[in-house]
């Protein structure tokens, strides 16, 4: 049995240095836009230009669609450095800061200031959480975009089989790892859990610990206490 965990992170809407539009013969200002989502999101991502455009006589946003985050990550470094980038671009929140310290990136900050329709009401109606990552020294340099969330699917008949409750998945970190052991058969090449190992997995045991990445000083603490017990839990899966 295999649990396949979902990860993501928050995504941001970054505008990029040098990027403010070009002005066409017919007078629209068109505004080049590249991103990475494909499937039923980007669907909904074309509908929502298409009806931008449709309302917006005088702007037209040309998207870009990339095939794959680490081709527009590539695409994008490619771009800055022959000052050929596109005006808005899709953003991990690591691809912006590293844009801010090259000098890549535009404060977003008067935009929102002269934008009537973009109320103070409106920029609270985003998680704390959200507005919190896109700010660096006071100042907002990109936007929130889009947001999953980590999930797990899970094999019900082999918790059946095993003697487990089907309908009921481990709650706790001990839970999960004693699961993962009534569920590991490595002569039948079964594993209790399947899943990838990497800083977004790392950074959220951390959390779920109690623990942060950054002191109040913005200090990495990656080897502090929780730190330590995130990654030994890591380990313990690894050797169940």
């Amino acid at each position: 049995m295999k649990i396949y965990k979902i990860s993501a992170i928050l995504i941001l809407i970054a505008i990029l240095f040098g990027g403010c539009g070009q002005t066409v013969q017919s007078g629209k200002v068109q505004v080049r836009f590249w991103h990475g989502l494909g499937g039923p999101l980007g669907d909904v991502l074309n509908d929502m230009i298409m009806d931008f455009n449709h309302t917006h006589k005088d702007i037209e946003i040309i998207a870009n669609p990339i095939s794959s985050y680490n081709a527009l990550s590539q695409k994008l470094s490619a771009a800055l450095q022959v000052g050929k980038q596109p005006d808005l671009a899709q953003v991990f929140e690591s691809w912006a800061a590293k844009y801010q310290e090259d000098n890549v990136l535009v404060s977003i900050d008067s935009l929102i200031a002269n934008d009537p329709d973009m109320t103070e009401e409106d920029l609270n109606d985003f998680y704390p959480v959200f507005m919190n990552s896109i700010t660096y020294k006071g100042k907002k340099w990109s936007f929130p975009f889009n947001k999953s969330v980590r999930t797990y699917f899970y094999n019900k008949d082999a918790f059946y089989r095993a003697g487990l409750d089907p309908y009921y998945f481990p709650a706790t970190w001990q839970e999960f790892r004693e699961y993962c052991k009534i569920l590991t058969s490595p002569k039948d090449d079964i594993y209790g859990a399947n899943f990838t190992v990497n800083e977004w997995q790392f950074v959220n045991l951390i959390h779920q610990a109690g623990g942060t990445i950054m002191d109040e000083h913005n200090r990495p603490v990656l080897n502090s206490q929780y730190g330590l017990e995130a990654l030994n839990y890591i380990l313990g899966l690894v050797n169940v």
